[in-house]
This record gives structure tokens, C-alpha cells and sequence, in this order.
């Protein structure tokens, strides 16, 4: 089944641009999408939470396209959940969490009833931030305010999650924990998520699915062990490279820049 789709969108942003992408996210699983730098992976993510609007194309979700979903549904459908966020300072973690009950309120009408309290509960709990739900968001490690943003995003109670690179900046250590707690919710709950990550190791070990771009196209798209081959190092990443699979472990050796080999040889 099919969660989000795209029908040849093309799309700028600055200096990045989309291509006449085409590309299905399957429903109820995890999918990295992966790329050079500057290779419009962002800009796709955003076009995807309509963020940024498309001038050719179109995406659907649930076989419906976007543009006919108000504000508010759309919003109780797909989350977004940017590299980060300016928050008003002083904020709890629990009050910042309460802002993904906001699409369910009506304008100027943002108590919270029994409901959206057990809500927050929840998304707490599952991404491990209940014991911080009375500090100050601004207090905490990088790695926990990364789990509390997450926390925010669930709360808002979406068939549907997009992230934006959700372990830059952060330790090796804190980036497992963080994609160990997204496969958790994805394997428990359902619920679709669609990430950029840079780390191909880390998107072959926790992602059902990865779609690769290019120069503003997607290029290569499919399951981990099918995708990520030596040819797709080198026609993708312009390096050559040795790539196995141990265990289901993706194992890459970079051997050279096939860019830097050309130039030196010439």
C-alpha cells in the first residue's frame, strides 16, 4: 500500500530544485531518502509537507492530493519535523509537547482536555522524555531535546511523519538511540515515516526502504541489500567502493573519489 506518492513534481527552492521526480513511500514503513549534498533531498521533504509549493506535478497521500486537504486536516494526517526549531523560551517539555494537540483546537481554543493530556502522556512515554516533562526544554542535551521534539511531533497523532535529518548534530551514540526509538514507534504503532539521513549504514540497518537522489531526481530507490551495490556508490556517490552485507550489516570500504582518480591520472 502506498502512504505518499509523487507524479513527475518539479519544484525550486534556492539553489535546489526538483526534477520531474516520481516516487512512492510505502505505508506503515520506514524510508530513508539519501543523496549527495545539495541533491534536493530537503527540498523534496518539504515539497511533501507543503512547505514548499510545486510548479509541475502532483502528490497524493492516501490516493488524494494535497492541495484538496484543508490546513487543519492535513495536519491531522502527515507531521513535519524540520533539522530544528525556534521554541518561546521557558517552555517545559510538557508544554512543548502539548503543541502537537494544536491542529485538534479550534483558533484562540487551546485548553486541554482529558484527551490531549493522555495523548501527551503517551508520546512522552514512547520516546522515553517522561521524567523530563517539568524541566525547561532549553536545559536539556541535545540528544533529549531531539527525543522531546519527537515527542511533540507523535503527540500531534499523524498516520504519517517526516524528518529532516533527525540525528544531525548529535554523538554517534545519541544518533542510535534516536533511530532505535523511531523504529520502535514505526514497528509498534504503524506509522509511516519518511527521514533524510547521510548515514547509508545507519539507513540500510533501520529502514525498510530508501530512495536515492541525484542532481534533483530520484535515481535509485528500493530495499537496502537490493539498492546499495557497488555500482550504486559509483553512479550516486562518484566513489568506488567495496560493499557487502554481514548479518544484514551493510560494510562499506570507500577505496577513492572517482572524480580525484580522473584528475590525478590526466
Amino acid at each position: 500500500m502506498t502512504a505518499l506518492e509523487t507524479l513527475e513534481i518539479s519544484a525550486s527552492h534556492g539553489m535546489f530544485s526538483l526534477r520531474e521526480v516520481s516516487v512512492v513511500f510505502p505505508k506503515g514503513k520506514m524510508t530513508a531518502i539519501v543523496g549527495p549534498n545539495g541533491s534536493g533531498k530537503s527540498t523534496l521533504l518539504k515539497a511533501l509537507s507543503r512547505l514548499l509549493g510545486i510548479r509541475a506535478g502532483d502528490i497524493r497521500m492516501d490516493g488524494k492530493p494535497i492541495p484538496q486537504y484543508g490546513t487543519a486536516e492535513f495536519a491531522r494526517k502527515l507531521t513535519m519535523l524540520p533539522q530544528s526549531g525556534a521554541f518561546l523560551p521557558n517552555l517545559t517539555v510538557r508544554e512543548l509537547v502539548a503543541y502537537g494537540r494544536y491542529p485538534y483546537k479550534r483558533l484562540f481554543r487551546h485548553h486541554m482536555n482529558d484527551e490531549d493530556r493522555r495523548i501527551i502522556d503517551w508520546a512522552m512515554t514512547v520516546t522515553g522524555t517522561s521524567g523530563h516533562a517539568d524541566q525547561l526544554f532549553h536545559t536539556l542535551s541535545g540528544g533529549e531535546q531531539q527525543k522531546v521534539r519527537i515527542a511533540m511531533a507523535l503527540a500531534q497523532k499523524t498516520d504519517m511523519l517526516l524528518l529532516d535529518e533527525p540525528t544531525t548534530y548529535l554523538d554517534i551514540a545519541r544518533q542510535l538511540e534516536i533511530l532505535e526509538h523511531l523504529k520502535q514507534i514505526n514497528e509498534t504503532f504503524g506509522i509511516t515515516m519518511v527521514m533524510v539521513l547521510h548515514d547509508l549504514q545507519q539507513a540500510a540497518r533501520y529502514c525498510d526502504y530508501l530512495v536515492a537522489m541525484k542532481q534533483g531526481a530520484v535515481v535509485a530507490e528500493g530495499a537496502p541489500q537490493e539498492m546499495l551495490t557497488a555500482a550504486f556508490f559509483r553512479g550516486v556517490y562518484e566513489i568506488e567502493a567495496r560493499v557487502k552485507f554481514e548479518e544484514n550489516e551493510l560494510v562499506v570500504i570507500p577505496l577513492y573519489s572517482i572524480s580525484d582518480k580522473e584528475e590525478n591520472s590526466r
